[in-house]
């Protein structure tokens, strides 16, 4: 009977140590997992072994069909390994698989003008130096069964290549149909397909989701709180890349004040202590910010509806009298179409101030302009282009502060000399990007626009950095994913210490930006009012990826809806304010869930809203009036 089997086994020994590593990496992922829920069941086994029947069935058939040419396969088989033991180690870092959405979405990143540099950060977000060890000795390992099952080749068994075929796409049909997600990177795949190519008929959108008989069902009168003044003020809304409210008002390790120049300026300002984004990446936290609307959690706004209808703040304003302009410290303005995508909703004037190249190359470092350079030479030009008599929205979006937050040059890691975590390393990045923000309060100082200008500053988005165990803002919807701090500057004023307490939403700059320039009465499909009208009652949030998570808050609770599993989650905030504990069955039956679930279903409608160009109407609606 040996003698049977033999000859089958031989030339697959590189194949059973891929799945032995495949299982390896994707159980102790799975036993690692948080706030997920997952435990080693029934129907977890079943789906982690359709993702490793996939995967065998697919080397199968690359056999059958590359059997006369054994180097090919070989090859092809050594390039899954590799590609399979990246996946194991995002999983292993992330407690996460990979969502292939994530390619889908920012596949122009990787193409783009810099290229090699974002594949040289991304590599360097999901490894760490361990991890380049343990991948060489398992390459070894690999190349040495290569050249084992090259030699057996002659002699080994082969299936029938509609065999192979036929067990391929059954596998792929259970997995993209009947099996549940899952955290096995194959299996993911198929869940990532589904997502994208089936209308899920779940609970949340069969029964909450608001199926408006307007046509334009978010268009009402915006809540305004009469900010203006008679000469309407010139605004700079400043958003910081990655900016994490946990890392202000508070000391590193070894003592130092993190972000010293906003915890001062929080004390000349009116200070927002909870905040929140609505999303995870810079192209949805600029439309929110600007556009007043959730962004889409399949797809991305700027790139898929380039040519919907939208009323952003920068028009409404821009038919003020007001000068509008957008300036990003990121050499490449086409990225997530976000140049075509605010020229056509309201910024007159987008400019950079370097392109990264030529005399210029010494003041970028990782993937753009630093920060105070970029400060300096946006407020220079802002002086010598304005305008009597035309006030300025001018929204400024940094860079210095990206992931993966290792380019910070030696001389400005000022808070870890010799950062080793990722954590060290954001310390460092928001702490220079914070020193920044001092010389443009300076550079504001001097400008001819100082005494009649109000300036925000805010986070595009915020940044995980360990707060339950991640580290990758592509995964889960806990708050520190979302919560980024808010300050606005009047400087037509005194300065003066003002905290706000209650749970405010990027979605409210919008309302605010109008408020500011003094109208008093405003008609547009704005989600939520002006920042200084009490805290709106419940905040939204957006995750795209890891199977979809969407979050709603309200009376100090937060719901969280995982479309990937069609799980709920609870958590009380004022009790449990780390999300430490899924409260879901304490509440089933009430009102108050009823209540969230509903907020669920708005964020579907607004989806299906950008998709079907309901947001507002193509004729231009009645002009904004101004107070008196």
């Amino acid at each position: 009977m040996l003698k049977n089997i033999s000859p089958w086994f031989a030339g697959r020994a590189s194949e059973f140590w891929f799945l032995l590593l495949a299982i390896g990496f994707v159980s102790e992922g799975h036993r690692k997992i948080r706030g997920m829920d997952l435990v080693f069941d029934a129907p977890q086994v079943v789906s982690l072994l359709g993702g490793f029947l996939a995967l065998f069935f697919l080397l199968e058939l690359l056999r059958s069909s590359l059997k006369s040419r054994p180097r090919v396969f070989l090859a092809v088989n050594l390039f899954l390994f590799v590609l399979y033991l990246v996946l194991g180690f995002y999983h292993h870092h992330t407690r996460q698989s990979f969502d292939f959405a994530l390619i889908v979405d920012n596949w122009k990143l990787l193409l783009g003008g810099t290229a090699w540099g974002n594949v040289g950060d991304l590599a360097g977000a999901i490894f760490q130096p361990q991890d380049y060890r343990f991948s060489l000795v398992v390459l070894v390992i690999f190349a040495f069964f290569l050249r084992k099952d090259l030699r057996a080749f002659p002699r080994m068994k082969i299936w029938p290549g509609s065999l192979s075929l036929g067990l391929c796409l059954l596998v792929a049909t259970v997995n993209l149909f009947l099996l549940d997600y899952t955290t096995d990177e194959f299996s993911n795949l198929a869940a990532s397909v589904r997502a994208r190519l089936i209308d899920r008929q779940n609970f949340i959108q069969r029964q909450y989701v608001v199926r408006s008989k307007e046509i334009f069902p978010f268009m009402r009168d915006i809540g305004l709180a009469g900010q203006g003044a008679k000469a309407p003020p010139n605004i700079l809304l400043v958003l910081v890349e990655s900016f994490n409210a946990n890392f202000v008002e508070v000391r590193s390790a070894s003592g130092r004040e993190i972000t010293p120049v906003y915890n001062r300026l929080i004390r000349q300002g009116r200070y927002y202590e909870q905040f929140y984004g609505a999303a995870v990446q810079t192209s949805d936290g600029q439309f929110a910010a600007l556009c007043g609307l959730l962004p889409r959690f399949r797809g991305k706004a700027m790139t898929n509806d380039p040519d919907k209808s939208f009323l952003c703040a920068p028009e409404v304003l821009r038919r003020q009298g007001y000068r509008t302009f957008f300036s990003h410290a990121y050499p490449h303005p086409t990225f997530d179409n976000t140049q075509g995508f605010l020229t056509k909703n309201g910024i007159e004037e987008m400019r950079l101030f370097s392109d990264c190249q030529g005399a210029d190359q010494k003041l970028c470092w990782g993937w753009g302009l630093a920060d105070d350079v970029f400060f300096q030479r946006a407020v220079g030009y802002l002086s010598k282009t304005m305008r009597p008599g035309h006030p300025f929205l001018a929204v400024l979006s940094t860079i210095s502060s990206h992931m993966s937050f290792e380019d910070v040059p030696p001389d400005f890691r000022l808070i870890n000399e010799n950062p080793v975590s990722r954590r060290d390393h954001y310390e460092n990045a928001i702490h220079y990007a914070d020193r920044a923000l001092g010389i443009l309060m300076e550079e504001i100082k001097t400008s001819p626009f100082a005494g009649n200008t109000v300036v925000l500053i805010t986070g595009d988005h915020s940044f995980p950095l360990g707060e339950h165990g991640n580290f990758h803002n592509e995964n889960y919807a806990y708050e520190e994913s979302y919560r980024t701090p808010m300050l606005i500057l009047d400087l037509r004023k005194s300065p003066r210490e003002e905290r706000l307490g209650g749970r405010y939403s990027q979605l409210g700059i919008p309302a605010t930006l109008l408020d500011l320039a003094g109208l008093k009465k405003v008609h547009a499909p704005f989600l939520l009012d002006s920042l200084y009208l009490p805290p709106p009652k419940m905040t939204y949030h957006i995750q795209p990826y890891a199977g979809t998570y969407l979050a709603v808050a309200q009376d100090g609770l937060k719901y969280i809806f995982w479309e990937g599993r069609r799980k709920e989650f609870l958590y009380d905030l004022k009790n449990d304010p780390l999300e430490s504990l899924n409260v879901i069955d304490q509440y089933r039956g009430t009102e108050i869930l009823e209540q969230l679930r509903a907020g669920i279903g708005r964020i579907y409608q607004n989806q299906d809203l950008i998709r079907m160009d309901r947001i507002w109407p193509q004729e231009p609606p009645p002009p904004a009036s101004r107070r008196n």
